[in-house]
């Protein structure tokens, strides 16, 4: 059911419709999906390249993506920030919101350059020199990416203006997958320069996309209704981006640095076939991300946008329309699966290719990522409302305990020391998505949350 009264919509559809949310959410999925290409295309081209160096890739960037997500979780937050001023017409202040962003999109470097010192020891004895040098060269360049795609990505997500947004990401994707290419196995006077090339290729698309979206924001229509020509320094926004992104970053890192120690322990526990059927089947999951994390933005987005308005109360019709169009998206996503097996194929090498053990593998991985799609698209609904909300603790706390007694201990002691069947990693994470949904529909019925907030705004 659609919402009216006297709200500052952010599209030409009625407030609160599924229309409404598909107009904000395909830019954003598609530039997702801009970023869930590069990866894919990373592993693509070291899968044909040399298979120690797509274990490498494969192996390295859960690390890098645990670096990534939590300071994302951090810097992104501008997009609430820039949401509720959007909503409640306070334009002047967005601009200088956002370079105080950028300057902490920046000032990652005094974390980031420990962890590069660090790297080996994270790694192991997983990887070689080259895997070790990769990982340090994502880390270098990633306050770039925080500042563009995080900071700048939010002065137009808040304001519905994403339109814009696919084009900088298609046309760096197309960058990155030529330079890969390029760079990985050599040509034109460049030396074959394997998983190293691999990540310069991604370095100087990431460099390319921060320039082009800082050109963008800088236009002189932006500076003068926005205030972009002026800082006027306010500890308010940090406090808040700290605030509301804080402890997400704290179970970020928890999770997705879990998700890496998944992948050193099936490294070292799991058969060859099945490692590589579990590594093939995970970039598809993996590559399926950009339609959750489109969806999850655009929920926040929207629910900001009714904080802003004043129409806190009318908050829930959004969240439902975000777990609509998550079904719709998997179905597409179960027929995209089902045959997939040639692509499956395709990211593995010639030798897997007519192994029963691994093609059996794939086709029980698939299934469980399948289900692991369906709860955390449900899940990340919940996140985007609650983002909105600035209530984030408790269910991102819930989250943590789960995912470390429910999924990581059980797994490792099945797979390392009883040997079982690694479906029940998968299997385990949808348990627990299923318990945090039920949790919060519990929560959610008794509307305490749209008191809350409208007392909040009283109070502001």
């Amino acid at each position: 059911m659609a919402l009216s009264g006297n709200i500052n919509s952010l599209t030409r559809y009625p407030s609160g419709s599924l229309r409404e949310l598909w107009a904000i959410a395909w830019p954003l999925m598609l530039s997702g999906l801009s970023g869930s290409l590069m990866v894919f295309t990373d592993r693509a081209i070291l899968a044909h390249y040399h298979s120690k160096a797509f274990n490498a890739c494969v192996t390295v960037q859960p690390w890098v993506w645990t670096c990534e997500l939590s300071l994302m979780a951090i810097v992104g937050c501008s997009e609430v920030i820039v949401g509720r001023l959007n909503g409640a017409k306070q334009f002047q202040r967005i601009g200088s919101a956002v370079w105080e962003v950028m300057m902490l999109a920046f000032s990652s470097y005094l974390l980031l350059i420990p962890v590069m010192l660090f790297a080996p020891y994270l790694l192991l004895s997983t990887v070689g020199p080259e895997g070790i040098r990769y990982m340090r060269m994502l880390l270098m360049t990633m306050p770039f990416e925080l500042a563009g795609f995080g900071a700048i990505v939010s002065f137009f997500v808040g304001r519905c203006d994403t339109k814009k947004i696919p084009v900088i990401f298609i046309g760096g994707n197309l960058l990155n997958a030529i330079l890969d290419y390029w760079f990985v196995f050599g040509g034109l006077g460049i030396p074959s320069l394997g998983i190293t090339g691999a990540g310069l290729g991604t370095n100087i698309s990431h460099l390319v996309c921060f320039g082009s979206f800082l050109t963008l924001f800088l236009r002189k229509k932006y500076r003068e209704k926005y205030g972009i020509g002026k800082l006027q320094w306010s500890w308010d926004v940090i406090h808040q981006c700290f605030k509301i992104g804080l402890p997400n970053a704290l179970v970020v890192v928890c999770n997705t640095a879990g998700w890496a120690c998944v992948y050193l322990c099936f490294a070292n526990y799991l058969s060859p076939a099945y490692y590589k059927a579990f590594c093939a089947v995970s970039t598809f999951y993996t590559f399926s991300f950009f339609v959750l994390d489109g969806n999850s933005k655009s929920v926040c987005t929207l629910c900001a946008n009714l904080i802003g308005s004043g129409y806190a109360e009318r908050m829930g019709t959004i969240i439902k329309q975000g777990v609509r169009l998550i079904s719709i998206w998997a179905v597409i996503f179960g027929v995209f699966l089902y045959f997939s097996n040639p692509i499956v194929q395709f990211l593995s090498s010639n030798e897997f290719v007519s192994d029963a053990a691994f093609n059996k593998q794939a086709s029980l991985f698939m299934i469980g990522y399948w289900l692991m799609f369906c709860t955390e698209g449900s899940f990340m609904c919940t996140t985007g409302f609650l983002f909105a909300l600035f209530k984030v603790k408790w269910i991102l706390t819930i989250n943590l305990i789960l995912y470390i007694g429910m999924v990581l201990v059980p797994v490792y002691f099945a797979v390392a020391i009883h040997h079982w069947n690694p479906i029940i990693y998968p299997a385990l994470v949808v348990v627990k998505f299923c318990l945090i949904l039920a949790g919060f529909y519990l929560w959610y019925r008794k509307k305490t949350w749209a008191q809350s907030v409208i007392t909040q705004l009283k109070n502001d």
